[in-house]
């Protein structure tokens, strides 16, 4: 049951404009377990005020770091697994790179629209796990489609399993992930 979880993580997604869109939540379970839920803002009913909703986006949905992309449209892009990663990204100031995701896990990223992507130069940094490589193969192919203008994955291998690049920042780490594989 919902209400008798822990609220670890809030996640806002915004539009170029950096209007709220719809947001994520991740909550704990008092046996451990993980849940995760939509919250979209809107009227249901006409005539409604606005306000939020336990409702999942439509699709496709938007991308995590629109925001930021549209505030640094010639900044090549890092797509990473997870909501809590860009926004790390997004808290450095001199990070080169914009940092977006894709809503719903790395199960989900064809319900994502990726056409924001389009004209960029895109890099992706899976996390060192099955479903993290699967996801940058994935995702890949739909930048491509979306007309990026070149698309890259970061070569994990010699990070340990599970890694995910908010684990740890340091710079040699992140130089040793960017040599990448096209």
């Amino acid at each position: 049951m919902w209400h008798l979880t822990k609220v670890e993580r809030f996640h806002l997604y915004r539009d170029a404009d950096s209007h709220p869109l719809y947001a994520t939540l991740c909550a704990r379970h008092p046996d451990g377990r993980k849940e995760f839920r939509w919250m979209c803002f809107g009227r249901l009913k006409s005539g409604e005020a606005p306000r939020w909703h336990y409702k999942a986006p439509p699709e496709p949905r938007p991308l995590y770091g629109l925001h930021e992309l549209a505030l640094r449209p010639s900044a090549p892009v890092l797509v990473v697994e997870g909501e809590q990663t860009a926004e790390t990204l997004h808290l450095d100031p001199d990070f080169p790179y914009v940092a977006v995701t894709s809503p719903g896990g790395a199960a989900n990223p064809h319900k994502a629209d990726w056409s924001p992507l389009m004209g960029c130069n895109v890099t992706i940094w899976p996390d060192n796990d099955p479903p993290g490589l699967d996801y940058a193969e994935r995702v890949k192919c739909l930048c491509w489609k979306a007309g990026a203008l070149s698309v890259a994955v970061v070569n994990v291998e010699g990070l340990p399993t599970k890694w995910d690049l908010a684990d740890s920042l340091s710079a040699p780490e992140f130089q040793k992930g960017l040599e990448v594989t096209p």
